[in-house]
């Protein structure tokens, strides 16, 4: 059996597993101060529910910009020619400001991973956008490369 075909039934499953078996331990990742990181910002200053103030507020222009480019990208069929997988970063742009202002909202172990992993993705797949289109062998090749190969160097 193919391991990276085997993957994607896999890992949920044993997700699941985990949530199922150990229900509490999976609702602490959720708690509110349960991440070992806390920035240099006192907590709680401005607001009884955020956490670090600035930094979640500092996230609200990400999403704007990443919204305003997903939106102009999607209008604009010139860029779709030009680069057909270039609305990925878009959307990783605006995860990366949805889990940040999470995470310096909360300060909680599930938001330091929803603030670390889309920044990883968007390096990855970032990378692999820097390699010109016309170098791949061709569209479907380049389109598996980005589904398994971003995704394992991630």
């Amino acid at each position: 059996m193919d391991v990276m075909k085997a993957m994607p039934r896999v890992l949920p499953a044993l997700a699941l597993g985990c949530i199922l078996l150990q229900p509490h331990k999976f609702l602490e990742v959720f708690k509110y101060d349960s991440s070992p990181v806390d920035w240099c910002e006192d907590n709680y200053v401005h607001s009884e529910h955020i956490a670090e103030f600035y930094n979640t507020v500092s996230n609200l222009p990400f999403i704007g910009c990443a919204l305003a480019g997903y939106y102009y990208y999607k209008d604009n069929p010139q860029l779709n020619k030009v680069e057909p997988y270039f609305w990925v970063i878009w959307a990783l742009y605006l995860f990366i400001g949805l889990g940040s202002f999470y995470f310096h909202g909360t300060l909680s172990v599930a938001g330091q991973v929803l603030d670390e992993f889309p920044i990883v993705l968007f390096g990855a797949y970032g990378s692999l956008l820097l390699i010109p289109k016309s170098k791949w062998k061709s569209l479907a090749h380049r389109k598996h490369v980005f589904t398994s190969k971003s995704t394992l160097i991630s």
